[in-house]
């Protein structure tokens, strides 16, 4: 019985995953990357902002991410992040 209830979830997450992938297809073309190809056709023409425009580099990165968490910061942040979360995304907007 555990093995069968244990085969039943495990197939019920692949027929999901399944079905999501093939709404997104259906939705946004028969490529396993066709969200990404859309958000790049919706953002054509758009100026993408980095921080690096701003004068922000990698040397600024960490003293930045320290700031974010002084003196209360990050108390109306609707999401729990680290310091290490925050010089990460920071990192990928350079």
């Amino acid at each position: 019985m555990l093995i069968a209830c244990a085969h039943n979830k495990k197939l019920g997450h692949i027929l999901i995953y399944r079905t999501v992938r093939e709404d997104n297809r259906e939705v946004f073309g028969d490529s396993d990357n066709g969200l990404e190809l859309w958000l790049n056709d919706v953002c054509e023409g758009i100026q993408q902002l980095r921080l690096s425009s701003f004068g922000i580099g990698a040397e600024n990165i960490e003293p930045i991410a320290k700031m974010a968490f002084t003196a209360g910061r990050m108390d109306n942040n609707p999401v729990d992040i680290s310091e290490e979360q925050v010089i990460e995304i920071l990192n990928n907007i350079i």
